[in-house]
């Protein structure tokens, strides 16, 4: 298997992670910010959306979502808990999964030729000088990173942890 391949599995196996994390909490929690944990649910999976869009556009990938998501959700903007703030919770957990596979769909697509190309967007390339670095961070750190924090904020509310359930990690492992 190649390294490309082997980064996208690992992808679909995060994305089912914050998926496991957010599907058996009721729409009106997501935006709750328990122990001062600010971000919560909505704002996570529009963040991690927000991301996957950027990485689409940059490879020349279609993406369809209103320019107000990405200043919503950008890095740097500030979570509310005003649940009226943000999509329902079956809008953003379709956006998330969409974008994931979009997002992989148009990096097979592109191959790993484009991974040494700079990344056009002047305040990404300070991080990630490469598409290659950009596209490995938001397969698989930013999304590790942000289900992460879905983990603190299901603990933080009495819920169990997801690798608790059997169910959850068979689904994880069998996403690959």
């Amino acid at each position: 298997m190649s390294i490309l391949e082997t980064l996208l599995d690992h992808n679909t196996m995060l994305q089912q992670w914050v998926l496991c994390t957010v599907e058996d909490v009721d729409d009106a929690q997501w935006a709750e910010q328990p122990a001062g944990l600010t971000n919560h649910p909505a704002w996570v999976l529009g963040h991690l959306t927000n991301a996957i869009d950027n990485v689409i556009r940059q490879l020349g990938g279609a993406v369809d979502r209103a320019p107000e998501w990405a200043k919503q959700f950008a890095g740097g903007s500030m979570p509310t808990n005003n649940r009226s703030d943000y999509p329902s919770r079956d809008e953003l957990i379709s956006a998330y999964t969409g974008a994931c596979e979009n997002l992989r769909a148009v990096v097979r697509q592109a191959g790993e030729d484009v991974f040494d190309m700079p990344v056009e967007n002047e305040r990404i390339r300070a991080f990630f000088p490469t598409v290659g670095r950009w596209v490995s961070h938001v397969l698989l750190s930013e999304c590790a990173f942000h289900a992460g924090q879905l983990s603190a904020w299901r603990r933080s509310k009495g819920l169990s942890s997801v690798f608790e359930s059997e169910a959850n990690i068979g689904r994880m492992i069998s996403a690959v």
